[in-house]
């Protein structure tokens, strides 16, 4: 169960020094330190959960989105979230694995989103559209639609009757608010797939 250490120190508050008591159960494992102020009870927790407690305003996104979605096959090691204010790339350390936080347009941020409760912190998570729009955002400039094309399916491996179920709408709506090429790119790749 996810505590503050507000909720510990009210816990332990009959105890000569609950601080001293809270770094025991740390080392102890009883309790695992998450970042500064929370702590985890659970060391079976799902990590996904915490995603929102170490950068905010975040949510989950990229690759990690992808893996949720199963679009993309491959276990995702770290966990990817978008946010607007990193300025580079931001990385946090936990026993629960390993978060890290990059950058979109701020104008794109709050769009694409639903709030996932399936645990006992909720947090955001990227449709499976805006997902895949971050990450196209976030590659090297991709010259062409046939590259487009290989980078969906052979350096993603995303399956193509995945990408031709999405909401072409939405990233309609999307792709001006990136002020992408690459973005761009992908919604006529998308659009041609979708219209055969």
């Amino acid at each position: 169960m996810l505590k503050t250490i507000y909720d510990l120190r009210q816990e332990f508050r009959h105890y000569a020094n609950p601080d001293d008591l809270i770094s025991r159960y740390t080392k102890q494992n009883r309790l695992i330190r998450l970042t500064k102020g929370w702590y985890e009870t659970d060391p079976d927790a799902e990590p996904i959960q915490f995603c929102s407690l170490f950068w905010q305003p975040s949510y989950l996104s990229f690759q990690s989105a992808l893996a949720w979605y199963g679009m993309i096959p491959e276990r995702v090691e770290n966990i990817t979230c978008a946010t607007t204010h990193a300025r580079k790339k931001k990385v946090y350390d936990c026993p629960f694995g390993i978060f890290t936080y990059s950058d979109i347009p701020r104008t794109v941020f709050a769009y694409g989103l639903k709030y996932n409760t399936d645990y006992q912190v909720p947090f955001l998570i990227a449709t499976k559209e805006k997902a895949l729009c971050d990450l196209i955002y976030k590659q090297r400039k991709i010259p062409n639609q046939k590259e487009m094309r290989e980078f969906l399916l052979d350096d993603l491996r995303l399956e193509l009757e995945d990408l031709i179920g999405l909401d072409l709408k939405l990233i309609n709506q999307l792709a001006p608010l990136y002020h992408s090429t690459n973005i761009q790119l992908f919604r006529k790749v998308l659009s041609k797939w979708i219209q055969h």
